[in-house]
C-alpha cells in the first residue's frame, strides 16, 4: 500500500497537475475575492449590470476559440521540432485573429439590432465587452501554448498577474469611491492584459515567425477543431448564456442574484479547467491499451472522490453564500448549491474526457458540446419562466449531468469492452 501510494504521489503528471491546479486555485482565489468585492460594492442590481457585460465577453471568446486552445493542447506536445512547434503556433494565432475579427463585427451588427428590438442592457458594456473580447483571444492563445509546451510554471505567473491586477483595480475603485458598474466592469475586463505582456515575456526565445508558406493548418488540425468547436462553445454558452437570457426575461436584480451565484460555481468549474490542462497533453501520449485501462481505473475514483466532496459541501452551503457575497444575494442559496453539484459534475467528467484526446473520435466532442447546447438554450426557455433562478441552475446541472453519463459510458465502452478502439493520432 504504501509502495502504491508512494508511486502514485512520485508520478511527473501527478506533480505537475497539482502544482498547475493548485497555483491556478491560488490565483483564482485573488480573483474571486475581487469579484467578491465588487458583487458588495455594486449590490445585485449593479451587479446584473458587470454580470452580463462579463458573460458577453465569455460567450465571444468561445466564438472565436472553435477548438483551437484545445488544438495547441493536442498538436503542440506531437510536434518534435522546436521548429515545428513555432510553426504551429503562428499558424493558429493568424487563424483565430481573422476569426476574432470576424466574430466582433457580427457582434457589433447583432448588438445594435439588439438594442433597437428593447434588450435592456447599458450601450457601453454591451460595446466595451465586444471589444474586449480581443484582450482575452490574446491571453489564452499565449496561455495555452505555454501549457502545451510543459511551461507550467509560466503560464501560472501569467493567470496570476491578471488575477493580483483584479483585485487591485477593485481596491483602487473602493479607496476613490468610484465603484459604478461601469467603471468596474471596464478594470476588470482589462486586467488580463498584464497577463498578455508577461505571456509575451515568456514565450520561448527560439519562436521564429514562420514563411507565408507554412500558414496553411493542416487537414488533421483543422478536423479536430471542426468537432471540439461544439464543445468549445458549450463551455462558453453554459457559464453564461442563462445570464444573458435571465436579463432578457428577469430583472436586473434576478441576474445580479444568479450572476454573484454562478460565479462561486465558476470557482469549481476553473479548478476541473486548470485539471485539463494537464490532463489533456499528457494522456494524449496514452494509446496503449492497458495504460488507458489502469488510467480509466483512476479517472473512476477521482468522480467518486468528488461525489464525496459534493455531500461534504452540502451542509455548509448557505454558509458559504453569506461569507462571500453577503446577506443581500440569499435568495440564490438554492440555486447556489445545485450549480455547485453542476461545477462539480463538470470537474467530474474532465478525467474521463481526457481519454478523447488519445483518441480519434472526435466526433465525441461535437456531439456532447451540441447537447449541452440544445439542454441549455431551450431548456432555459422553458424552465426560466416556471422555476426561475432555480430553472436556469438546474438546466446547467442536466447538460452537465447527461454529458459525464455520455462520456463515461463512451469511455467504459471502448476501453474495457473493446479493448482500445481509441487509437492514437499522428
Amino acid at each position: 500500500m504504501k509502495k502504491t501510494l508512494k508511486k502514485i504521489i512520485s508520478s511527473e503528471g501527478l506533480q505537475k497537475s497539482a502544482f498547475l491546479v493548485g497555483v491556478s486555485l491560488l490565483a483564482t482565489s485573488i480573483a474571486a475575492i475581487a469579484l467578491v468585492i465588487f458583487s458588495r460594492l455594486l449590490g445585485p442590481e449593479k451587479f446584473g449590470e458587470f454580470s452580463v457585460g462579463v458573460a458577453i465577453i465569455f460567450i465571444l471568446l468561445k466564438l472565436t476559440d472553435l477548438g483551437s486552445t484545445q488544438a495547441l493542447l493536442r498538436f503542440v506536445p506531437t510536434k518534435k521540432t522546436q521548429e515545428e512547434k513555432g510553426t504551429f503556433f503562428f499558424q493558429l494565432a493568424f487563424w483565430r485573429g481573422k476569426l476574432a475579427l470576424g466574430v466582433i463585427f457580427i457582434a457589433i451588427v447583432i448588438g445594435i439590432i439588439s438594442l433597437k428590438l428593447g434588450y435592456s442592457i447599458r450601450p457601453e458594456i454591451l460595446f466595451g465587452a465586444i471589444l474586449l473580447t480581443l484582450i482575452m483571444v490574446a491571453y489564452e492563445h499565449l496561455y495555452f501554448f505555454l501549457l502545451s509546451m510543459g511551461l507550467i510554471a509560466q503560464a501560472a505567473l501569467m493567470n496570476g498577474a491578471q488575477a493580483i491586477t483584479k483585485l487591485l483595480a477593485v481596491l483602487v475603485l473602493t479607496l476613490i469611491q468610484l465603484s459604478t458598474s461601469m467603471s468596474s466592469f471596464v478594470l476588470y475586463s482589462l486586467a488580463p492584459l498584464l497577463g498578455v505582456v508577461s505571456g509575451i515575456i515568456y514565450l520561448p526565445k527560439w519562436l521564429i515567425k514562420p514563411t507565408q508558406n507554412n500558414s496553411k493548418l493542416s487537414p488533421a488540425v483543422t478536423q479536430f477543431i471542426s468537432h471540439s468547436a461544439a464543445g468549445v462553445i458549450a463551455m462558453g454558452i453554459i457559464e453564461n448564456i442563462s445570464v444573458v437570457q435571465l436579463r432578457g426575461m428577469m430583472t436586473a436584480y434576478d441576474t445580479g442574484i444568479f450572476g454573484g451565484v454562478s460565479k462561486i460555481s465558476l470557482f469549481i468549474v476553473l479548478g476541473g479547467s486548470y485539471l485539463s490542462q494537464v490532463l489533456f497533453p499528457r494522456v494524449t501520449q496514452y494509446t496503449q491499451p492497458k495504460t488507458q485501462q489502469k488510467y480509466l481505473i483512476k479517472a473512476l475514483l477521482f468522480i467518486g472522490l468528488i461525489g464525496v466532496c459534493f455531500l461534504a459541501y452540502w451542509p455548509f452551503n448557505q454558509f458559504v453564500l453569506k461569507l462571500t457575497l453577503g446577506s443581500d444575494y440569499l435568495p440564490g442559496t438554492q440555486s447556489l448549491l445545485i450549480l455547485m453539484a453542476a461545477a462539480l459534475v463538470y470537474t467530474a467528467t474532465i478525467p474521463i474526457t481526457a481519454l478523447f484526446y488519445a483518441g480519434d473520435k472526435y466526433w465525441y466532442f461535437s456531439l456532447s458540446g451540441i447537447l449541452q447546447i440544445i439542454i441549455v438554450i431551450f431548456g432555459n426557455l422553458i424552465a426560466v419562466p416556471r422555476w426561475g433562478l432555480l430553472g436556469a441552475a438546474g438546466v446547467i446541472l442536466l447538460a452537465r449531468g447527461v454529458v459525464l453519463i455520455l462520456t463515461g459510458v463512451l469511455v467504459i465502452h471502448d476501453v474495457f469492452l473493446y479493448n482500445n478502439t481509441l487509437k492514437g493520432v499522428s
